[in-house]
């Protein structure tokens, strides 16, 4: 009766590597310095947005692996209650999704407090990809 013995090396498994791994997309955006109206000073305003801006990306980004090469302008409008909560949230100009999504995020943020009542701001994102 032969005994088996232990393989000298151990038996090498496979990997599984996916084959359509999809790669984070090339993205060009501009965010110009928004525009308030009210008593809301444009640079915390600016910063607030700024912070979030990956958020607002990851729009687009979505957009981009449906469509590749699609870019262009929005127009993100935000009206900002006395609290500092966005009481509603507006995109325009750019693609029905990714409007709805820019909207979407941007309603969840959260400014410091109008001096006097309402303030409304406008931010203008300019997205392409080479």
């Amino acid at each position: 009766m032969a005994s088996v013995g232990y393989l000298a090396t151990p038996p090498v498994q496979a990997k599984t590597v996916p084959t359509s791994k999809r790669s984070r997309p090339v993205i060009r955006a501009t965010f110009r310095m928004p525009t308030t109206q009210g008593r809301l000073a444009a640079r915390p305003a600016g910063r607030v947005i700024h912070d979030q801006r990956k958020m607002l990306l990851l729009c687009y980004e979505r957009v981009l692996h449906l469509r590749p090469g699609i870019g262009g302008t929005a127009t993100l409008t935000l009206e900002v209650d006395e609290s500092g909560s966005v009481r509603n949230a507006s995109a325009r100009g750019f693609d029905p999704d990714v409007d709805s999504c820019l909207s979407w995020v941007a309603r969840k943020w959260r400014f410091a407090a109008p001096a006097r009542g309402n303030a409304t701001i406008t931010q203008i994102i300019d997205l392409a990809s080479p």
